[in-house]
């Protein structure tokens, strides 16, 4: 009989901490924890002794320590080697079949595969003999590796089989290199990996295929070093069998200048190149301790543009879609990313103090959008465009501490669409700023639109910028075309900016298109880099003038001019008391038939008109601040 240790802790408690943790066989007779939707929190190291088989047909791999649902292990500051021959036990599921990647990052290490690997305390590299399929809710078997360009699982025994063409790690400047032998994944990195089975379907966003995959070997701990290099990418991930920060990862490594997400069309089922469609996520997090204090503060993150291929390499032509807005910040267990380097740091570091609880959830913690990831069904909330505070639902209003932005969309014809962030804030500079500049993933191969910089003699093309804002700014914005191409932009949303104003500037043709306020600005053009000609402008010339007619309609509402012809006057009521400053009247030749100056800010104003003749007349009155209001009057003197 099984010894569930701790259990009856769990069951009462939210959380269980502990000094050390050790689980050991009793004997032939297996000893395991096994925490269901609570946290176990550990401040020193972990050591488990591997179970035994027994008479019911237990395999030796039978976990001492099993996560279930919402359940998390955390380790403390002490960065205490976890050790032992035994496992945990943790599930991920991946929203893909066989045709769809997704980006990994193991929570454990392999402590029982390689030879004297259990022998050594320690994190250790991660294979894909790690992953189980589970048979019960203890109970898992051990994948095989085939050659067929699908994996696939059976519900005969079950089992799972992996496909080894679809596994990969990716380094800075070695790019993406062969992932399928034990070992092959040191901490910290990431792979890439398909999921099993094919079903047709339509649904670009969610796939049908959910395989569930069990983890299984040497929980990770401590302080793990990933090597990263200046604006190159490195596929890494959470390492952790628990939730990861990444606003505290990127507070803690400016060495690093932002995260890439990987998503895809995964209702095509192709395996090859030129038939799918997909791209990269730009995710910066919060940077200053408000924002990263503030637990509803997910960052800024811009959504894939769906890509699809020719053979060398370009983009093809129609309409491809993009993925959807996902909350970043908290990064699942399992989850996988590109990490985007930047200065001259080589390494990042993760830690501890950069792990928490926090369960999946649909809108704040995702592996991928799925609709019952992990047993959530949570719906979650988008902000609206012009959203400043976030309402708890109590009548409390948690002040917004996110950094005013606009979101720009670049549609291509009817193509595609590239989505990028424009930081306006007193924190950003002119030049490149670690957790304002996210640099483009490029990956259209051909029509694109990018912000650049120059800082240092680098030059840096950017998907998402910081500025520091004033009224006469003007951010440079390029479009690089493949072809002749009709492009319009738009601000699709405003974040503690509204009322903003902003403008497509063509310094070619000096022209200022509106892009806020629901506008479009349309631009046809050649095939080209265009770099040097269009920016982003907060005021355009017209500005003053347009003001100055708006204020001129508001005055010219509240004065009546009228003329009176049974008595012969032309009178001037002003029941608001404007600043008058003259009234001119002028026959329809243009001469100048009444002339008053200095009139002041009377409510109501006459002058004779029996001295003119029958006829048209040009009115203008002139206010102290110079607007000039217009008018006709019909002069008919009955004698």
């Amino acid at each position: 009989m099984r010894n569930l240790l701790l259990y009856s802790i769990i069951l009462f408690t939210s959380a269980t901490c502990l000094a050390q943790l050790y689980v050991k066989p009793n004997g032939t007779t297996a000893s395991y924890v096994f925490v269901k939707n609570q946290i176990v929190f550990v401040e020193q190291d972990v050591n488990l002794e591997k179970n035994k088989a027994t008479v019911d047909g237990t395999n030796d791999y039978e976990a001492s320590i099993y996560l279930r649902e919402k359940a998390q292990l955390i380790q403390g500051a002490s960065n205490s080697s976890n050790k032992g021959t035994g496992v945990i036990s943790v599930y991920q599921d991946s929203n893909s079949d066989s045709y769809d990647y997704n980006y990994w990052s193991s929570p454990v290490g392999d402590n029982f595969t390689l030879p004297g690997n259990a022998t050594v305390a320690g994190n250790k590299p991660f294979g894909p003999k790690q992953m189980f399929v589970n048979t019960s809710n203890t109970k898992s078997n051990q994948s095989t590796l085939t050659s067929s360009v699908n994996s696939s699982t059976s519900d005969a025994s079950p089992n799972l089989e992996i496909s080894n063409r679809w596994l990969y790690t990716f380094l800075a400047g070695a790019g993406f290199q062969s992932a399928k032998a034990d070992g092959a994944v040191p901490t910290g990195q990431g792979f890439t990996m398909k999921g099993t089975g094919v079903e047709v379907h339509s649904n670009k966003y969610v796939d049908p295929n959910n395989q569930n995959y069990d983890f299984r070997g040497r929980p990770n701990n401590g302080t793990i070093a990933v090597a990263v290099a200046n604006q190159l990418e490195t596929l890494s991930g959470n390492p952790y069998p628990s939730a990861l920060d990444l606003a505290k990862v990127m507070r803690d490594n400016p060495s690093i200048n932002s995260f890439r997400f990987w998503d895809e069309d995964r209702s095509i089922n192709s395996h090859l190149y030129i038939a799918n469609q997909g791209g990269y996520g730009t995710y910066i997090p919060p940077t200053t301790d408000a924002e990263i204090n503030d637990p509803n503060n997910f960052g800024t993150y811009t959504t894939p543009t769906f890509f699809s291929y020719n053979g060398d390499g370009t983009e093809t032509t129609g309409t491809n879609g993009r993925g959807l807005d996902i909350n970043r910040r908290y990064a699942p267990i399992g989850q996988g990313y590109m990490v985007i380097g930047s200065g001259s740091a080589p390494t990042m570091l993760y830690k501890n103090s950069q792990r928490l609880y926090q369960p999946e959830q649909v809108g704040k913690s995702e592996f991928l959008r799925q609709s019952n990831a992990n047993g959530d069904d949570d719906t979650g909330t988008d902000s609206g465009p012009d959203d400043t505070g976030t309402d708890e639902g109590d009548g409390t209003n948690i002040p917004d501490s996110r950094t005013p932005f606009l979101r720009l969309y670049t549609h291509f014809g009817d193509s595609h669409y590239r989505d990028m962030i424009l930081f306006l804030t007193d924190e950003a500079t002119d030049g490149y700023d670690v957790g304002f500049d996210a640099t483009h993933p490029y990956d259209a191969g051909g029509d694109d639109a990018y912000f650049y910089i120059h800082d240092n003699g680098q030059t840096y093309y950017l998907v998402i910028q910081g500025v520091n804002y004033t009224i006469d700014k003007k951010v440079a914005i390029a479009f690089n075309l493949n072809q002749q191409t009709k492009i319009s932009l738009q601000a699709v949303e405003q974040i503690k900016l509204p009322g903003l104003k902003a403008y497509l500037y063509d310094n070619i043709e000096d022209t200022y298109k509106q892009i806020t306020g629901g506008r479009d600005a349309y631009v046809q053009l050649p095939a080209g880099n265009y770099e040097d000609r269009f920016y982003i402008a907060f005021k355009s010339d017209r500005d003053d003038i347009l003001a100055v007619e708006e204020t001129t309609q508001k005055v010219s509402e509240k004065i009546l001019m009228v003329q009176d012809n049974k008595n012969q006057v032309f009178e001037i009521r002003n029941p608001e008391n404007y600043a008058l400053s003259a009234v001119n009247i002028f026959d329809i030749s243009g001469k100048l038939v009444i002339d008053k100056a200095n009139l002041g800010s009377e409510g109501r104003y006459s002058f004779p008109t029996s001295n003119l003749s029958d006829g048209i007349y040009i009115v203008k009155l002139i206010t102290k601040d110079n607007l000039v209001i217009d008018n006709k009057i019909q002069v008919f003197n009955r004698r």
